[in-house]
């Protein structure tokens, strides 16, 4: 309603009645009412006071229902954050098993070959070896050829 409508509303009730109809729209005006004052009765006065506190009733009830929700919707938001770290975790661990599966799986196989090649390097170089030490000249040859140099 706005301010041009009240003041109207107020010019055309009676006193009592403007007097209840500024009550009902502005709650702080309640108390300055006065028995006998501008025809206001005991009645008018009781009225007022009721709806007043029927009107702050309601407005805390809205609070407290306002805040409940507001405080659910901030479980909620936790919760939600608290799932979203969960599933990244999950998805991470999922990431870094699978790495390793596969890193173990190649290393596997390196170890397979690495082990295939030092048995292949420990048979060359037994080979090499042994040519080597056949071209190599005996210990009366090598001692016969230091004394002719």
């Amino acid at each position: 309603m706005s301010f041009c409508s009240r003041v109207f509303w107020l010019s055309v009730l009676p006193k009592w009645e403007s007097a209840y109809f500024k009550s009902t729209i502005d709650p702080g005006w309640a108390p300055s009412l006065k028995l006998g004052h501008n025809n206001v009765t005991e009645k008018v006065i009781v009225e007022v006071v009721v709806r007043n506190d029927r009107a702050e009733h309601r407005e805390t009830k809205k609070r407290k229902i306002q805040e409940e929700a507001e405080a659910l919707a901030a479980r909620k938001e936790v919760e939600r954050h608290k799932a979203e770290r969960l599933e990244a975790e999950r998805l991470e661990a999922e990431k870094v098993q699978s790495e390793q599966n596969s890193a173990s799986e190649i290393s596997g196989k390196n170890c397979k070959k690495s082990l295939a090649e030092r048995q292949i390097c420990s048979i060359a170089r037994r080979v090499d070896c042994e040519k080597f030490l056949s071209d190599q000249p005996d210990d009366a040859t090598l001692a016969t050829q230091q004394t002719w140099t």
